[in-house]
């Protein structure tokens, strides 16, 4: 008994294919359901299958060739490009000028996806180091602005030592005046003496206690006589006043 005629004959099939792999990149493994649904919304073969390629020895064998091709290279990283050597391929394919179009088709779509992908990281690669430059170039800047204001916040830090010092010293000089004036040295005892000293700018734990209290003796002595010749220069000059009248 005759088996069923088949709706689809090998050349058709063949022609489907080649077809297939003319217009698709591919990779990855190649099924019949891939190839059928390519036929139908590529082609116009409304009523083709999936199974009118597996049910085909040829077919199916040839789309199992392709695949085998590829599988080592197909599994997980689309990265790396095929390993190819001509020499083995030729040798293997001499006499199947098929298949020695889908698969150089095959490694001619899969170089220029690669190549493509090699431009693109070129371009990030050139765009990052810019970037880098830049940024390189304003941590200049930064370091620069930041030296600067590292210096003028010394200058800063140092004017208001020497405002400190200066307010210290204005408070020193005045209290010195003060105390010279009203002649007060003679009215504290040897404690208060040495606080007010201190307060004055003086180190009394520095300066030998004989040679201040000699020195402020010395200051009342002085005073003690300005004020007698400027009594003295008083009397003097009424005298001659009322000599002057006579």
């Amino acid at each position: 008994m005759a088996g069923r005629k088949r709706k689809y004959t090998t050349e058709v099939l063949e022609s489907i294919v080649d077809e297939y792999f003319n217009k698709t990149a591919v990779f990855g493994q190649v099924s019949a359901t891939d190839i059928a649904n390519f036929a139908i919304n590529e082609l116009g073969y409304k009523d083709i299958r999936y199974f009118h390629f597996t049910r085909n020895k040829e077919i199916k064998e040839l789309i199992s060739k392709v695949n085998n091709l590829y599988q080592e290279g197909n599994i997980e990283n689309n990265n790396v490009l095929i390993e190819f050597n001509p020499d083995k391929f030729m040798k293997t394919y001499e006499n199947d000028k098929k298949t020695q179009i889908i698969v150089l088709r095959h490694f001619a779509d899969r170089y220029n996806e690669l190549n493509h992908k090699v431009l693109e990281l070129e371009h990030l690669k050139n765009q990052i180091e810019i970037e880098l430059c830049e940024i390189k170039n304003e941590n200049k800047k930064l370091k620069e602005k930041n030296k600067e204001l590292n210096q003028e916040i010394k200058k800063i830090k140092d004017r208001n030592i020497n405002l400190n010092k200066f307010a210290i010293l204005e408070e020193q000089l005045k209290m010195r005046e003060y105390i010279k004036e009203k002649n007060l040295f003679n009215g504290f005892d040897e404690e208060n003496l040495m606080i007010v000293l201190e307060k004055c700018g003086f180190k009394p734990n520095k300066i030998d206690e004989e040679e201040v209290f000699e020195t402020i003796a010395n200051t009342n002595i002085t005073n003690e006589e300005d004020k007698q010749n400027s009594e003295q220069k008083e009397i003097d000059e009424v005298m001659r006043e009322i000599e002057d009248l006579i």
